[in-house]
């Protein structure tokens, strides 16, 4: 889970364990370690809310992660839905209303107006007489229409964000602070996972680290390698045992599988980008998972104090009648 939308369920306490887990094991992908992350990513069930919290707050620390504010995960949190409009159609007036209320919610809604007529006519369509005479299809076609719109305009604002944040990168760099830079440029790849660039440069990070390997796997998508860098993916290959499945998991890719298209890839672990590019687009959100766990647990801890009640029942009953 990406710590901009770990942040978002936070502030809106949707938040689950599970939800801490899967950004803790996210970041360990990423190549972020401290103690209390690799205590949050092994947590194993039952998880308790308290310990979970108490581990990412220590994790932050020891990472030196800043809290964003809550205008900065809605913003994400209304591109993420945004781009699953256009991926799964099918959830298309669903998610439609849920951008509807985040918008909502936001002080400044400068270019977010939309959501409001989009959500009138949703209303007016599933329970009003629908006066504009709207098929589905049509509410689905303008809520697209304006998905597509929405990630234009988060685009043309990313890259004063990216410029913003590679200064404060190149500011760690000169401050001998590699592992800072690191960390921020992990967090600007989850955000902004077309920016093939940002990979180069988190590349040349894990290289002044001494970690070619790793290296290698930053540098890999990216587009006219030198020789140090094709020696370091050639590195990343062998620490993945030369196994493409285990190349395009490592990887990580979450960015548009058009742009695969242009690399020169291996045609095996193009196919295979482009397959778990696509299976990702169906997976569910992993918040109602943990919440079903905690439901279970619930449930069974009722019926273990039922059951000791009732045995302490019992055994006080025959002692007040012999």
């Amino acid at each position: 889970m990406d710590t901009l939308l770990l942040y978002y369920h936070i502030y809106k306490g949707t938040v689950s364990p599970v939800n801490y887990i899967n950004w803790a094991i996210n970041m360990l992908e990423k190549g972020c370690s401290s103690h209390s992350l690799n205590i949050l990513a092994s947590l194993r069930e039952p998880h308790y809310i308290f310990e979970v919290e108490d581990y990412f707050r220590r994790a932050l620390k020891e990472l030196d992660m800043d809290e964003p504010s809550y205008e900065e995960c809605a913003t994400f949190y209304i591109r993420h839905l945004s781009k699953n409009i256009l991926e799964n159609e099918n959830k298309a007036i669903d998610l439609a209303y849920e951008i509807y209320l985040v918008v909502r919610d936001l002080e400044y809604k400068e270019n977010l107006e939309e959501w409001y007529n989009i959500s009138d006519q949703i209303d007016d369509f599933l329970y009003g007489d629908n006066f504009s005479n709207l098929s589905k299809e049509d509410i689905i076609s303008i809520i697209k229409k304006e998905a597509k719109a929405q990630l234009r305009r988060s685009y043309n604002s990313e890259s004063a964000v990216i410029a913003k944040t590679l200064k404060k990168v190149e500011e760690d760099i000169k401050n001998d602070n590699l592992g800072k830079a690191r960390d921020r440029l992990h967090g600007l790849i989850s955000t902004f996972p077309n920016k093939l660039e940002l990979r180069k440069k988190l590349g040349d990070i894990y290289f002044e680290l001494k970690y070619p390997a790793m290296a290698g796997r930053y540098w890999y998508l990216v587009e006219n390698k030198s020789a140090k860098m094709i020696k370091a993916c050639n590195e990343f290959e062998k620490s993945m045992g030369n196994d493409p499945n285990n190349i395009v998991r490592a990887l990580k890719y979450k960015g548009d599988k058009d742009i695969l298209t242009r690399l020169e890839l291996e045609p095996t672990i193009l196919t295979l980008l482009q397959i778990v590019n696509e299976k990702r687009c169906e997976e569910p959100d992993d918040s109602s998972k943990g919440n079903y766990n905690w439901v279970i647990f619930g449930c069974f801890s009722i019926v273990i104090l039922i059951s000791i009640f009732a045995i302490v029942g019992v055994y006080a009953f025959f002692n007040w009648l012999f």
